[in-house]
């Protein structure tokens, strides 16, 4: 059982919250909307014209996915098309990437 010190170093290391590092359960919602709205929506979701014709909004649009099929593949990240962009950094566009954090926790 991690004490509540290993905890709160594990969170500065990882940048996430404790909770998260002491193993609470990563849910769409609570963790990976914030980040897919704070850095997707504008192009995936709240535009008239999707891009790709995909729309993060909810998990269960993601699993449909756009023009190329499923964003993600759950369970299975070196098979997620959303993953590999993030990770490549050809996603989200421009100069605003995600942190390391937010892509560990989308993966």
């Amino acid at each position: 059982m991690p004490t509540r010190l290993s905890c709160f170093l594990a969170a500065l290391f990882c940048g996430l919250f404790v909770d998260i590092a002491c193993g609470e359960d990563i849910t769409f919602e609570q963790h990976i909307r914030p980040i897919l709205k704070a850095n997707c929506f504008h192009c995936h979701g709240e535009s008239d014209e999707l891009r790709g014709k995909l729309d993060v909004r909810l998990a269960r649009l993601i699993l449909k996915g756009g023009e190329t099929g499923p964003a993600v593949a759950p369970g299975k990240p070196a098979e997620s098309l959303l993953l590999a962009k993030v990770k490549s950094g050809e996603m989200p566009e421009g100069e605003k990437k995600l942190k390391p954090e937010q892509v560990a926790l989308i993966e």
